[in-house]
């Protein structure tokens, strides 16, 4: 397991910038590619709001597409399984 995405689950509506949240279910592989998917949904949100995804297992092997691009992400294990990470686009 990679330990860098490995953090405690936040805290539900830690700030009023997050009272409307949104949760990309990528646990699917089939097309779109789920990364693709990933990626467009983070750009779509205002840099610093969170965006959550679900997998189906770790993402860690797409941690340095994240990094290259300057997407922050924390993540964890669910009960079932899968796993949610949040994403964020540095604040401007």
């Amino acid at each position: 397991m990679n330990q860098a995405l490995v953090s405690p689950p936040p805290q539900a509506a830690a700030s009023p910038a997050e009272n409307c949240l949104t949760e990309l279910d990528a646990r699917a592989p089939t097309p779109p590619n789920p990364l693709q998917a990933i990626l467009t949904a983070v750009a779509s949100i205002p840099p610093g709001r969170p965006q959550f995804v679900r997998t189906q297992a770790e993402p860690a092997a797409w941690l340095p597409v994240f990094v290259a691009k300057g997407i922050a992400a924390e993540g964890w294990p669910l009960p079932d399984g899968t796993w949610r990470t949040i994403l964020r686009r540095p604040a401007s």
